[in-house]
């Protein structure tokens, strides 16, 4: 569904959502996410998705697109998100937001497997295409991308609208470094131990992070 300027709190959706067929000709299948296909504005928080995500472009485990400044925090996905073999051309597919085009994305994480056959299209563990802000967040998500070069743990593409990513991490143990977006701009990868190790996130907040031994930072 969609959200429009509302707030969304404690909230939690599971099973499958989306399309399992081989085309799109008409676009019905875009802004697919495992809570919210399409958010306008407002908050989501405290909430959280699993289940499978099918879409063919702006497809996330938690939102498919994010815009007008919509607020996501303290949230995160384990759904698996795909395309059913089904996606557009250079189309956004992330394990929490498959496009964030001008929202704030903060004190979130992914869990997920982000699975995209289509030709040139995007796939991250976080966020597919991101043009607004991303911080305080990570992801430990697989992926698997018909164009190796498009696909990244953290964020796949910026935007030239792009504003600040800042302390944001992902998994390099489990998804692949795309040669062309290796850096910080593109959030910083940390080996499966050095995820599990406290002071390796720089300036997250105790009171909304817990750091169990030997696992991943959970929500508290």
């Amino acid at each position: 569904g969609r959200n429009i300027g509302g707030a969304i709190s404690n909230s939690f959706a599971s099973g499958n959502v989306g399309n399992t067929g081989t085309s799109d000709p008409a676009g019905l299948n875009q802004f697919c996410g495992g809570l919210v296909g399409d958010t306008q504005g407002g908050t989501i928080s405290h909430s959280y998705s699993s289940g499978t995500v099918t879409g063919t472009d702006s497809v996330g485990g938690l939102v498919g697109f994010n815009d007008s400044g919509g607020t996501i925090q303290t949230s995160y996905s384990t759904a698996t998100v795909t395309d059913g073999q089904a996606s557009t051309s250079a189309a956004s597919f992330g394990g929490l937001v498959g496009a964030n085009a001008s929202g704030i994305i903060s004190n979130c994480y992914a869990i997920s497997s982000v699975s995209v056959y289509g030709y040139d299209s995007y796939a991250a563990g976080l966020v597919g295409t991101n043009g607004g802000t991303i911080q305080n967040s990570y992801s430990a998500s697989t992926l698997t991308a018909y164009t190796a070069n498009r696909q990244n743990g953290l964020v796949s593409v910026l935007t030239e609208n792009s504003g600040p990513l800042t302390s944001s991490y992902w998994d390099k143990s489990l998804a692949p470094i795309a040669p062309t977006k290796i850096g910080t701009t593109f959030g910083i990868g940390y080996t499966t131990p050095q995820m599990w190790t406290q002071g390796n996130f720089v300036g997250w907040d105790p009171t909304i992070w817990a750091f169990p031994s030997g696992h991943y930072p959970v929500l508290k």
